[in-house]
């Protein structure tokens, strides 16, 4: 027999869809608290929000005439009609959110509005409401929840361990803290405040809620198109993290997940950090509501957006330029505190010998180069190393001894931060747009009076501006590599990679899709170095290869990229970027020679790269150290 389900039991199951959990409830509210206009909101949890969660704000509050209307279904005063959907600004719309709570938990509120002379009471235990009563209270909105879940025990079953739960809703309480600049957030967890924020700029909020190595390594990202902005602060080449746990995203002031905004942003690091490791970033994109759907899930988290392909290609081309604004040389960690080392003063040799054995290692475990590591500049051997580039002709080169002065010169450069401030108000989407500033590079040591004080290990080149404290240490196998990496990547660019002809032409067996892989996409193969034609209807006949490869490696790209190829255009970058990083390993390594001519070379090379700061692997190539660090080393200062 079908019957009708009783609005008791429709009312839970609508209400598992919205509460899923305790975090579920204080998103929710805490959005209805933005929506009201609010500059001050309290969040209190215990027991990670399953038996006490509540929101105290001093937004606009319900009149007590519209507060039984508050907890249906659908109520809302946010829209009327399906396409005001398209027009909306706030966080909430559905009107789902209280009464889902009320059918989930025991429920109190406080509210008063402007005008109202007393506020209104109401309580709502098991699904049965109390009557309204007035009651003494400032303008804005009390909700406090307790026993979530007693009447869906199905339901409590699965929620996990208080601290996991409390967890998630500190996470979402950081995210609602630092991307609403204009609100004030206090954050109680178990009667302990987490943080409590005041209003003022995103970095400010930054450097109040983490730390200041964070703020002090973001980059101001600012994107403007006529239908949308995308701005907020993403990290430079010194800051990232082994997972993505701070990367934020808002649209329209609403946190959102969206892999394809989240992957093209990544790309813009490939070889500016390390390998596994993500950039942090805080990004908003404002657009018109007209442009995008959320109505998707009832957590809003999910976003379709009409003009997505527009945003991912000028994330792909702006993005890149703005974060170099910010690449910087990095220096070197002073973190392992240095041996406590007894004065020797009135101890027997043997207790002397002994120590400095302890401390330092006995004389013959250390290498022969540790008692000679600064070589002077004219012991370093004159090979010729012919993977490094020559000096232009015109060039003009000068050898003083320890000194090489080139020319011309290599100019230096400033970066200049703002503050970014954020309103979601104040939403522009037809202003003119107007050309941005042109961004410069990040200052490279000047190689017009540069001294090269030595090579360490025939690898790291010491070296330092004259006239000035800090020093430099570069490593000659990452500076390389970062040479052919952009000298490959502007090769690909200009359809110019050269190839190398094989003596002896390899016939390659291949299956009938990746024969049929190949003649769709003949020219992609030409572009990235290959040179193929058909042999037959199962055979290639390979004539030529990328020359930076090698034979053997050549060989085996082309394999890989016959297993893996797709035809897209994430495909092709992927390609693009093995064939970059194999070519790699035509730089010179560490333990080679490097005449003074070639490091001149290398050092001239490297300062008019784009990225000259890290390696394709994002392993840094040059280290600052500054008087500071070696005091510190030394235990000087502090």
């Amino acid at each position: 027999m079908i019957e009708l389900l009783s609005s008791e039991t429709i009312q839970k199951i609508a209400a598992g869809e919205v509460i899923e959990r305790p975090g579920s409830i204080v998103k929710e509210l805490v959005e209805n608290s933005i929506d009201a206009k609010a500059d001050s909101i309290t969040v209190e949890i215990k027991d990670g929000g399953k038996s006490f969660i509540q929101i105290i704000d001093n937004g606009s509050g319900i009149h007590k005439d519209d507060l039984l209307m508050a907890f249906k279904r659908h109520a809302t005063s946010k829209l009327k009609e399906f396409d005001d959907l398209y027009q909306i600004y706030s966080l909430g719309f559905r009107g789902e959110a209280l009464a889902s709570v009320a059918a989930a938990a025991d429920v109190s509120i406080k509210t008063k509005t402007e005008n109202e002379t007393a506020g209104a009471f109401l309580n709502i235990h098991n699904g049965i409401f109390s009557d309204i009563t007035p009651i003494a209270m400032n303008r804005g909105t009390v909700l406090t929840i307790t026993n979530l879940f007693e009447s869906i025990p199905v339901r409590k079953k699965f929620l996990r361990k208080d601290s996991t739960e409390a967890n998630i809703i500190t996470n979402m309480m950081y995210r609602f803290a630092f991307s609403n600049t204009n609100i004030s957030f206090k954050y109680i967890k178990d009667n302990r405040v987490v943080f409590e924020t005041v209003q003022g700029s995103l970095k400010e909020n930054l450097r109040e809620l983490f730390d200041s190595s964070l703020v002090d390594n973001m980059v101001e990202i600012n994107i403007k198109n006529k239908n949308y902005r995308f701005f907020g602060l993403t990290s430079n080449n010194n800051y990232y993290r082994g997972n993505r746990g701070l990367q934020y995203l808002f649209i329209n002031g609403r946190y959102v997940e969206n892999k394809d905004i989240q992957r093209a942003v990544e790309d813009n690091y490939t070889s500016v950090i390390p390998n596994g490791k993500y950039p942090v970033f805080q990004l908003f994109l404002e657009i018109s509501p007209s442009l995008i759907d959320v109505n998707i899930h009832p957590n809003k988290q999910k976003v379709k957006i009409n003009i997505i392909d527009d945003i991912l290609r000028d994330i792909k081309e702006e993005f890149a330029k703005q974060l170099k604004s910010g690449i910087e040389i990095p220096g070197i960690d002073i973190r392992k505190k240095a041996p406590e080392v007894k004065r020797l003063e009135n101890i027997a040799a043997d207790q002397e010998k002994e120590i400095i054995e302890k401390v330092y290692g006995k004389k013959d475990s250390l290498t022969k180069d540790s008692y000679n590591l600064f070589k002077p500049i004219h012991q370093i051997n004159d090979k010729k190393i012919e993977r490094i580039l020559p000096l232009e002709e015109n060039q003009e080169l000068l050898i003083e001894d320890t000194k090489i002065i080139s020319k011309p010169l290599v100019k230096k450069f400033h970066v200049e931060e703002k503050e970014i401030p954020y309103s979601s108000s104040q939403i522009n989407f037809h202003q003119d747009e107007t050309e941005d500033k042109r961004l410069e590079k990040p200052a490279f040591p000047k190689l017009d009076n540069c001294t090269i004080i030595t090579v360490l290990y025939d690898t790291y080149i010491l070296f330092k501006e004259t006239g000035k404290e800090n020093l430099y240490l570069l490593d000659q196998h990452a500076a390389h590599e970062r040479i052919l990496f952009e000298k490959f990547t502007e090769n690909y660019k200009n359809n110019s990679i050269s190839s190398q002809q094989l003596i002896s032409p390899v016939i390659l067996t291949m299956k009938e899709d990746e024969i049929r892989a190949f003649e769709e996409n003949r020219s992609i193969f030409e572009r990235l170095g290959y040179e193929l034609d058909l042999f037959d209807d199962s055979h290639l006949i390979l004539r030529a290869f990328p020359v930076v490869l090698g034979n053997i490696e050549g060989e085996k790209l082309l394999i890989e990229i016959f297993d893996s190829f797709g035809g897209s255009d994430k495909d092709i970058d992927s390609l693009r970027n093995k064939i970059i990083m194999k070519s790699c390993k035509a730089a010179v390594k560490a333990g080679d020679h490097l005449s003074a001519l070639e490091i001149e070379s290398l050092l001239k090379q490297l300062s008019a790269a784009e990225y000259p700061f890290t390696c394709p692997h994002g392993r840094p190539t040059l280290i600052q150290i500054t008087k500071t660090d070696i005091e510190k080393i030394f235990s000087r200062i502090k």
